[in-house]
């Protein structure tokens, strides 16, 4: 007879995925983030990897565990760059289609992607957003492809990139 044990989170209980650095870093340079941009990382995590990754002279970042909610705060910013909490997603995208003056690019997982239902692409479009950029890669890690996309709201043909390299 087989034992088979199963390890069970409480509901409440939410995995946290850091983003690798240098992957932030490559990230980043997809974003046409001017020098006088005020740049927002609404969920920067411990590492804060994207915040330490651009080059913009103005930088503000959230993170709720320092009790800083970006669903809770009024913020004036040109970007959001970040890699949100799953969970959360469409919410952070509608926020930031409503505050973002420039733009906003997000680190998701294949269900960033079916988030983006026509209905939504519709809204976004609607609040001049359209996506420009779509970047493919592999996080070891995490075990599978992510997609970081880029919405900006001027309208024009969507860029495709990835990388052979596997982050770690």
């Amino acid at each position: 007879m087989a034992i088979i044990y199963q390890i069970q989170r409480p509901p409440s209980s939410i995995e946290q995925h850091y983003t690798p650095e240098l992957l932030a870093q490559r990230l980043v340079r997809l974003v046409p983030v001017a020098p006088e941009d005020v740049v927002l990382d609404p969920a920067a995590g411990k590492a804060r990897v994207f915040v330490k990754s651009l080059t913009a002279r103005s930088i503000l970042y959230c993170e709720v565990e320092e009790g800083i909610d970006f669903m809770s705060q009024s913020l004036v910013y040109d970007w959001a760059i970040t890699n949100p909490p799953y969970h959360l997603l469409w919410k952070f995208i509608d926020k930031t289609s409503l505050e973002a003056r420039k733009g906003f690019a997000f680190l998701v997982n294949v269900n960033g992607i079916n988030t983006l239902t026509p209905k939504r692409l519709a809204l976004l479009e609607e609040r001049r957003f359209h996506m420009r950029h779509l970047h493919v890669c592999n996080v070891k890690q995490w075990m599978g492809r992510y997609y970081f996309y880029v919405f900006r709201r001027d309208a024009g043909a969507v860029q495709l990139s990835w990388d052979l390299r596997t982050w770690q």
